[in-house]
């Protein structure tokens, strides 16, 4: 699915772009992936799985764009991408009515509402599919995006204990949510 661009001025002034990734973009969301792993632990994927070749990712870009049931919207600041977030509608008859999302934010644009805009945008387009629910996982410790989701409506429905291992061996929680519209 296209996102068509959409330009937003964050709280602190700074604009960016948002858009769903093009083909050529593939060098720079691998660098993005690369970047946006290293600064925090509380993303699903870690560093080393971030070594992705620019043609597997372009890959990837590709699937993203023709897929009916995946929409990915990448934040640009120039051409530098600095958030991503993607949503996925489930397809079977029995799942239908709900949708998973993700996120991910570079450090240097915490805090200025980027991750709620894009957030909104996400839940916007589950409610023009007629979504009936958006779900989500977090992990433990993670309460900047907590508060970001609760603050969107999202509820806490379950965890997992000792479903993530950090690179120092420490065990966290995977704290899943949803949000009913």
């Amino acid at each position: 699915m296209i996102f068509p661009p959409k330009r937003i001025v964050l709280k602190d002034g700074r604009e960016v772009t948002l858009r769903t990734a093009e083909e050529s973009d593939a060098g720079e969301l691998c660098r993005y992936l690369r970047t946006v792993s290293t600064e925090t632990d509380f993303l699903i994927r870690g560093v080393d799985d971030c070594d992705v070749p620019e043609e597997e990712e372009r890959g990837f870009i590709r699937r993203m764009r023709e897929s009916g049931n995946d929409l990915m919207i990448t934040a640009f600041a120039g051409e530098r991408i600095v958030a991503n977030c993607e949503i996925g509608f489930h397809e079977r008859k029995k799942t239908c009515h709900r949708a998973g999302i993700g996120i991910a934010v570079i450090s240097g644009y915490w805090d200025c509402g980027l991750g709620t805009a894009l957030m909104q945008e996400l839940i916007a387009a589950a409610r023009d599919r007629g979504i009936s629910q958006v779900e989500l996982a977090f992990i433990e410790g993670n309460d900047r995006a907590r508060h970001l989701y609760e603050k969107l409506g999202f509820a806490i429905t379950g965890e997992i204990p000792d479903a993530i291992r950090l690179p120092d061996g420490t065990m966290r929680k995977e704290v899943f949510m949803r949000l009913c519209l």
